[in-house]
Formats: C-alpha cells, structure tokens, sequence
C-alpha cells in the first residue's frame, strides 16, 4: 500500500523501475534458479526464509490466505480481469475518495496450461500451474481443460 501513497495509478501493479532498484538494491541476498523449466528467484540465506515465515505465517489463517493469494495468480483467477482492492484511510483522505473499495485490471497474465509458440507448436508446459491446482486438489480439472495430456 506505501507504494500507491502519492499517486493512483491506473494499473495497480509494483511500478517496473521500483522493482529494478529494489533488485540492485539486494544483489547478495537474492538467487535465480530454475524450477519447473523457468528461472525463480529466491532468498539467497535461509534466514530470510525463516524471518518471512515466522512474520507472515504466524498462524494457519495467514499461511492459508497467502497460499490462497499465490494460487489464484497461477489459476489465472484474475488473468485479464479486475480486482478487488481497499484503499488505505491515507489514499482515502489524500485523494477525496468515498468508497472504501476499488476494482482494477492488474494485467496479470493468463496462466495457460501449456506455451505454445507462433507455429502453434507447445514450447512448454505450465508446469507452476500443475503444481499449484494439484496442491490445491484440482487434478482433475487439469486433466478436464487438456484431456489429451
């Protein structure tokens, strides 16, 4: 919410050069690796980890709303769709807001099960998709979109 303090934007996602600067901020504490056929990033030092968990998982209802969060982005729950959103009492007062709630298009891309390239050719499959919806208990709608897999 601190990012959205001084301006609404008119897509409410992380501004790309905020992200690049807070990437060059933390060059030693940040790796890239590859999981599932595409490059991830991750804390560098257990500790990170640990300190993350212990803050925002402290207890099952947080662990189960964040899970909730990272799954639906992987679903494609709101893939070319608006969502909903509260505003802070500080945006409210800042800029003569009413509601207490928005809606807006965060251009996160669909989450397909499988890439297909310009020749219509499968370059790879979604394989974080496949993960999350059998984490989540939905093989079967997997095998339901895909019956050919």
């Amino acid at each position: 919410d601190d990012v959205y303090q001084y301006h609404l934007p008119p897509v409410r996602r992380i501004p790309p050069l905020l992200w690049t600067r807070i990437r060059n901020d933390l060059p030693n504490y940040l790796s890239e690796r590859e999981a599932d056929g595409v490059n991830v990033m991750n804390w560098y030092h257990r500790q990170f980890r640990d300190t993350a968990k212990e803050r925002y998982f402290k207890n099952m209802n947080m662990a189960i709303y964040f899970h909730s969060m990272i799954a639906d982005y992987y679903l494609g729950i709101w893939g070319g769709k608006p969502k909903p959103f509260k505003y802070t009492e500080i945006q409210r007062h800042r800029f003569g807001l009413t509601d207490k709630e928005g809606i807006a298009d965060r251009k996160v891309p669909i989450q397909p099960l499988v890439f297909i390239n310009k020749e219509g050719k499968v370059t790879r499959y979604n394989l974080r998709k496949v993960s999350v919806d059998i984490s989540s208990g939905l093989p079967s709608r997997i095998l339901l979109e895909n019956p050919k897999s």
